[in-house]
């Protein structure tokens, strides 16, 4: 995790919040594609050998909350 310089960086709050994000990614692991252009940045596609990164359930989800908000009439 890169820190910024401030005297803040150092202080017991910020590793009482820092903890448990790095307990978090101990067993991270994995690939991820990535395009970078112009200022944008695009996730190509994710991959681990160990972890289940997709669950179909989650895309059920998204096309659910993509129509409702199609259904009122705004933009994605």
């Amino acid at each position: 995790m890169e820190r910024s310089s401030t005297a803040g960086s150092f202080s017991p709050e910020r590793e009482v919040l820092e903890s448990p994000i790095v307990a978090s990614q101990k067993a991270v692991n994995g690939k991820v594609r990535c395009h970078v252009y112009k200022g944008t940045f695009s996730i190509l596609g994710r991959s681990s050998d160990t972890e289940k990164l997709y669950s179909p359930a989650w895309t059920i989800r998204l096309k659910k909350y993509g129509q409702k908000v199609l259904d009122e009439g705004r933009a994605l």
